[in-house]
């Protein structure tokens, strides 16, 4: 649970051997107390360097707050990649 005021979410980041490229990130914002928030985090892929076999991709993500609606929607949405 979050206090009320300024708070702010920390996600490590990319994780090798996963789908998820953008490194760590942060966000900040003001949250009232006893309110649920849902948050969207999409990646956006900014470059791709190959070497040789490997390829390494970048990014970095674009986090919103979306309603109960929309967040519950999309999680129904959602499904799990191995």
């Amino acid at each position: 649970m979050l206090s009320q005021g300024n708070n702010t979410i920390v996600a490590k980041g990319s994780m090798l051997g996963t789908n998820w490229y953008p490194g760590p990130m942060e966000f900040t914002d003001v949250f009232e107390a006893n309110t649920e928030y849902y948050l969207r985090v999409t990646p956006q892929h900014t470059g791709t360097v190959i070497y040789g076999d490997i390829m390494a991709m970048s990014g970095e993500a674009v986090i919103l707050i979306v309603t109960e609606k929309d967040a519950s929607r999309e999680i129904s949405e959602t499904k799990r990649i191995y």
